[in-house]
């Protein structure tokens, strides 16, 4: 086989051109000096602050506070109704003051065992009569009031002649009135397991004697 030869390098004979590197000045850290002195200012003076305040030798004048009135209240605004007086005390009556005082004798008799409507029916009887005629009538009604309303007639009559000095002869029925008292409620047994109300009313029966002026 046949060697090919290895071709050999050409070796130029003309010198390479060397470009000049540029000069690179070197950075100085250091500030330069200038020959020229520089003007100090003079530092100004501080004075110190006192905290103590400057006493004036001249003396303060105080001026004297005015005095303030006060606004009255105008009466406009407040109504009559807002105002309400006030009470004046009450004085202890005497004894000698309740003389002259008209005197009424009076019997109650309360929560009797009856109706009402029941007694009302008698006691309008005696109003307006003597005392004994009143005695009499109560007596001699058969009604259920009659005994009830005597008693509280004797009573009345008692207290008048024991109490208040006065005689029986001129004694007469100024004023009688029955009022409701309480009522019991009791219960009946009806038809079909149902209950009804039994009412048990009770009476207060008053009576006012006064005397008759005899002529």
């Amino acid at each position: 086989m046949e060697t090919k030869p290895t071709p050999k390098k050409v070796v130029s004979t003309t010198p390479k051109t060397v470009k000049p590197t540029p000069k690179v000045e070197s950075k100085t850290t250091k500030k330069e000096v200038s020959s020229t002195p520089k003007t100090v200012k003079p530092t100004p003076k501080v004075e110190p602050k006192t905290t103590k305040k400057e006493v004036s030798s001249t003396p303060k004048t105080v001026k004297p506070t005015p005095k303030v009135e006060p606004k009255p209240v105008k009466n406009d605004t407040v109504t009559q109704s807002a105002v309400k007086p006030t009470p004046k005390p009450l004085k202890p009556i005497k004894k000698d003051e309740l003389v002259d005082a008209p005197l009424e004798v009076r019997a109650i008799a309360k929560t009797q065992r009856i109706a009402p409507r029941k007694a009302r029916l008698v006691i309008d009887l005696i109003r307006g009569q003597n005392v004994d005629k009143a005695k009499a009538i109560l007596m001699f009604t058969p009604k259920a009031a009659s005994p009830i309303i005597l008693k509280t007639l004797n009573s009345a009559i008692s207290n008048a002649v024991n109490n208040f000095k006065m005689k029986e002869e001129s004694l007469y029925v100024k004023t009688c009135f029955v009022g409701e008292g309480m009522t019991m409620k009791r219960m009946r047994p009806r038809a079909k397991g149902s209950g009804a109300p039994i009412m048990k009313r009770t009476s207060h029966i008053t009576i006012i004697l006064d005397t008759r002026d005899k002529e």
